[in-house]
């Protein structure tokens, strides 16, 4: 017999052939002097659950991800650094205005008390003729614009940010520049 391995003892003295049921069983270890073991016959089963139950909690706790969730993690990641950095270019840039369509400069310098007229002026607009219309981006919300009101001297007054669209006329070809 090895050491450790318990041994089943009736719990009568008695003759050791006699057949008893399981229930007047008890588990000792041999080398324990006797004392009997405390998980007893189903017990080894119950502390395999119990440390089966641990280890379940345990990797719960340290976090286990599965690759598809660390993936949208590093994606997550990715797009709040993204974000970060268009916030920085955004706030250093909070005091220009940006004019996408065929001008030459396509960010202007704002200052106080700008308006539309100067803003294209100094963007240096390239187009052929008067725009079929200008679209006036602020704080996401759009404005269509008509340059006939512009010629007309309407001065539409601009703030830092702003951002100044001048799409092809129709049938033209797109030489929008960002």
């Amino acid at each position: 017999m090895s050491r450790g391995t318990p041994v089943c003892r009736p719990m009568q003295e008695g003759n050791a052939d006699q057949s008893l049921p399981a229930s007047r069983l008890r588990v000792t270890d041999p080398h324990a002097g006797g004392r009997r073991n405390f998980l007893g016959g189903g017990g080894v089963l119950l502390m395999m659950k119990l440390v089966l139950i641990i280890l379940v909690l345990a990797g719960l706790a340290t976090g286990c991800t599965t690759k598809s969730t660390a993936r949208l993690q590093a994606q997550n990641a990715y797009l709040a650094g993204q974000n970060a950095a268009l916030q920085r270019q955004l706030t250093q840039q909070a005091g220009a205005i940006s004019v996408v369509g065929p001008v030459r400069n396509a960010t202007v310098p704002w200052v106080a008390g700008m308006t539309l007229t100067q803003a294209l002026v100094t963007a240096n607009y390239l187009g052929g003729g008067e725009p079929a219309q200008i679209i006036l981006t602020r704080q996401g919300q759009d404005g269509v614009i008509d340059p006939k009101d512009l010629v007309n001297g309407v001065q539409i007054p601009l703030e830092p940010g702003d951002i100044i669209t001048i799409p092809p006329k129709p049938g033209e070809v797109s030489t929008l520049k960002p």
